[in-house]
């Protein structure tokens, strides 16, 4: 499947009232991680995490979901979990999830929060996903080939 099949989602910021659609977001970050992350769903099971996920929706259908956290000693918003579904992946949406983040976050930043950076444990070879976005390895003279675990990446923003 490419871009052109793909019908443009809807980003959604959830609200506490819209716990179906969480666990939805949620239901697809244990599909696709599951091999990797087995005890992700214990993790997700705080419904404080709720107002601080995006979703993708295509006919009010969840197809991606993006959550998020306040990483108070980098001074930074730390994606904590992002998923697309499998049968969507390569099409545009997990970038357009990530942009539509990136805008909420430098209109947090124009409205004077102490925010400057995005930061998130990239897993597998998804760092090559994330550095097309402008995400750069923490650790100098990195080989991401070479490492098995996760690996942090940052991008720094300013307000628009």
């Amino acid at each position: 499947m490419n871009n052109q099949d793909v019908a443009v989602p809807r980003i959604l910021c959830l609200s506490t009232n819209q716990e179906e659609l969480y666990w939805q977001a949620v239901g697809i970050m244990e599909q696709v991680m599951l091999e990797k992350w087995k005890h992700v769903s214990a993790l997700y099971s705080r419904k404080d995490y709720i107002p601080r996920t995006r979703v993708a929706l295509i006919n009010q259908r969840v197809i991606a979901g993006l959550i998020w956290r306040f990483a108070r000693a980098d001074r930074s918003f730390e994606i904590y979990s992002m998923a697309v579904s499998p049968e969507l992946q390569r099409t545009g949406i997990g970038r357009r999830l990530i942009e539509d983040f990136e805008d909420y976050t430098r209109g947090c930043i124009q409205q004077g929060a102490e925010i400057d950076s995005l930061i998130l444990d990239a897993q597998g070879d998804n760092w090559r996903f994330y550095n097309k976005l402008g995400f750069d390895f923490t650790q100098p003279r990195i080989n991401p080939d070479a490492i098995s675990g996760p690996i942090e990446m940052k991008k720094r923003l300013c307000a628009a």
